[in-house]
C-alpha cells in the first residue's frame, strides 16, 4: 500500500446506525436485513460505540436476563473513529493492532460511513503472478 492513499476512495458511505438507548433486538434487525457485521451506534448524532455481530452472538450466549437491556449496555465503547481522509496504511495498520473488524469514518462530527475489512481488502493491490 501506497503512503499517499486514503480510505476515502474505500470506505463504505452512508452506513446505517442504532442509538444507544434502542433495544438489542433493533441491532440485531438492522444488521440483519442490511447484511452488516459492524453497526455504529449513536446519541444524539454523536458516534459513542460500536455493536459487532460478535458482539451480539457472546451477548445471545451469555442472556440471562428476563428483559432486553438497551444497545449501550452491549456496545463496545470508545470505537475506532476515523476522519474519511485518514491514510490507508495508518488505518489498515491500526485495525490490525487493536485486532478490530472495523473503523467509524466521522466527518466534521457526523457519520460519514465505515472502513471495514473488506474494505482494507478491497484496497489492496493485486499479487503479482509470475
Amino acid at each position: 500500500m501506497q503512503n499517499s492513499r486514503t480510505i476515502l476512495s474505500y470506505f463504505t458511505v452512508g452506513t446505517h446506525a442504532v442509538e444507544a438507548h434502542q433495544p438489542v433486538a433493533t441491532a440485531m434487525e438492522v444488521m440483519q436485513k442490511h447484511d452488516l457485521r459492524h453497526l455504529p451506534v449513536l446519541q444524539d448524532g454523536v458516534v459513542v460505540g460500536e455493536v459487532s455481530e460478535r458482539g451480539l452472538r457472546v451477548w445471545q450466549l451469555q442472556q440471562e436476563f428476563k428483559f432486553e437491556p438497551a444497545i449501550s449496555h452491549i456496545m463496545v465503547e470508545d470505537p475506532y473513529i476515523v476522519d474519511p481522509g485518514a491514510p490507508l496504511k495508518e488505518v489498515a495498520t491500526e485495525m490490525a493492532a487493536r485486532k478490530i473488524g472495523c473503523a467509524i469514518v466521522v466527518s466534521s462530527g457526523r457519520l460519514s460511513g465505515m472502513f471495514t475489512v473488506t474494505d482494507a481488502l478491497r484496497a489492496c493491490p493485486p499479487p503479482r503472478v509470475g
